[in-house]
């Protein structure tokens, strides 16, 4: 009878895994799940070309099939980003989509998530299923890459002489259990010394991003992670490694020398020095699991963004340099149009007042704004449109700029006018995501940590920051966020 075993994401991991799996293990059933059709038809053909004589096969499919698959392995993932926040945002938006995938079906084996940020993940989707059925691979691959780094350091043949494990998050803050380090039996930890170990901790916890430097990504670590994992959950072998699970005391997952049996993880009971040593990976995966959790906040201004104003202001800016017997345009690489036609501060008063305000009222609604903003919404962002009109201008803004995106049917979460700093309120409202019109408006809020900055490109609006990205329309907009 085979074992039968779905993959989520089939991307650089997953096809490491898929490729690992099929040579190593036997007699193997396995699905394989992915948006990108193509790409799993393509591997299934590569995968039927080399020598099986495990006698597995691969198939592609969907959710509706894992009902009576014994492992779920989740590899689906999101490219990373700089912005932590963002990226731990946009993973929770992920993870939440799939888990009801998942929970639709009548599902109940083990589920082993292999996705980054790996702790995060595994808490999310533990406290989703049955807790003690979920494994993350956790700090199993850094305690690989420590042994591969002792090894190196001793000259020694290969890593099997070496019992030395990693515990805590798989991250920066992940803790070497020096103290029960043995190479041949002997303890190592007096013999290095102080400098020496922090020498190791700090290339075991970087060189993933050396790797990725180079080859654009890890993958075939984290596979033979996996494949151990498999093997043991497949023959039920009770041997201590260490894997990222959910802990009813601290109510996050983090990684601890652990049992596999009948499906299920068993932690091994943690001591008190092990326990402090991880406190610091504790809160780090508690404080990001909160921001996980938090719905992301994307910010857009309204005129000139959501609105296509261009050509419509240039021809109310004419009509009113003509009425005040102006000079005409007296600077078109200018942005706003006061400042092409060189007006003064009560003209362009007047204008604002006179004419803006008619243009404002016709304003087109930029292609492809109501498709984006309700599929983003659908996916669970938050959208606030924030915009400086105010009473100096309308009698009541927030009233009839409400009544403007009802006509218009424009849909948001949020309505904030009278922003006459956008820094200001990307700040109270946790905005995550900007998109304006005005390089200075872009300028402002791209001082502020952890906001992506998008500027809608109207022309001649320049901004020279390599950090603000130009986007053409909301579709353009739409792929670069989502």
């Amino acid at each position: 009878m085979k074992n039968k075993i779905a993959l989520i994401g089939i991307g650089n991991v997953g096809i490491a895994i898929l490729y690992n799996l099929f040579l190593t293990e036997s007699n193997l059933d396995i699905i394989l799940i992915d948006h990108h059709k193509n790409n799993l038809i393509g591997n299934i053909i590569d995968l039927s070309h080399t020598v099986n004589t495990k006698n597995n096969i691969v198939s592609m499919g969907d959710y509706k099939k894992i009902d009576d698959v014994d492992v779920l392995i989740i590899s689906a993932g999101i490219k990373n980003d700089v912005n932590r926040n963002l990226f731990l945002q946009k993973s929770y938006l992920m993870i939440k989509e799939l888990m009801d995938n998942v929970l639709k079906t009548k599902f109940h084996g083990s589920i082993i998530v292999v996705s980054n940020p790996n702790d995060v993940l595994t808490t999310y989707v533990a406290k989703r299923y049955q807790k003690e059925k979920v494994i993350g691979t956790g700090t199993l691959l850094d305690s690989n890459r420590l042994k591969c780094t002792l090894q190196q350091k001793f000259n020694l043949k290969d890593t099997s002489s070496i019992k030395a494990n990693v515990i805590g998050e798989h991250g920066l803050s992940q803790v070497i259990l020096w103290y029960k380090i043995k190479i041949n039996g002997q303890k190592i930890s007096d013999i290095l010394t102080k400098n020496e170990k922090k020498e190791i901790e700090d290339e075991v916890a970087t060189i993933a991003h050396k790797i990725v430097s180079l080859k654009g990504y890890t993958n075939f670590g984290i596979a033979s992670c996996v494949n151990l994992i498999i093997n043991l959950l497949l023959k039920n072998q009770k041997i201590a490694i260490p894997i990222s699970s959910y802990d009813d005391k601290t109510q996050v997952a983090y990684s601890y020398l652990s049992k596999i049996k009948d499906g299920k993880v068993i932690r091994n009971k943690v001591s008190r020095i092990d326990y402090n040593l991880v406190l610091s990976s504790i809160k780090k995966i508690e404080n990001e699991y909160r921001i996980f959790e938090n719905s992301i906040v994307v910010g857009i201004d309204l005129d000139d963004t959501i609105t296509d104003m261009k050509k419509l202001m240039q021809d109310e800016a004419l009509k009113f340099d003509k009425s005040i017997n102006g000079k005409g345009i007296i600077d078109n690489t200018k942005y706003l149009v006061g400042e092409q036609y060189a007006w003064n501060e009560e003209e362009k008063d007047r204008f604002f007042k006179e004419y803006r305000v008619h243009a404002i009222e016709n304003a087109k609604v930029r292609e492809d704004v109501n498709q984006v903003l309700k599929k983003m919404l659908k996916l669970g962002y938050k959208i606030i449109i924030i915009t400086a009109r105010s009473s100096k201008y309308y009698e009541n803004p927030y009233e009839y700029t409400k009544n403007w995106l009802n006509k218009h049917k424009i849909p948001y979460t949020k309505l904030i006018v009278n922003a006459t700093s956008k820094k200001d309120v990307c700040k109270k409202e946790n905005v995550s995501i900007f998109l304006d019109d005005m390089p200075n408006n872009c300028l402002e809020v791209s001082k502020l940590d952890n906001v992506k900055v998008y500027i809608m490109d109207n022309g001649n609006n320049l901004c020279e920051q390599k950090e603000i990205k130009r986007v053409k329309n909301f579709e353009e907009f739409y792929r670069e966020v989502v």
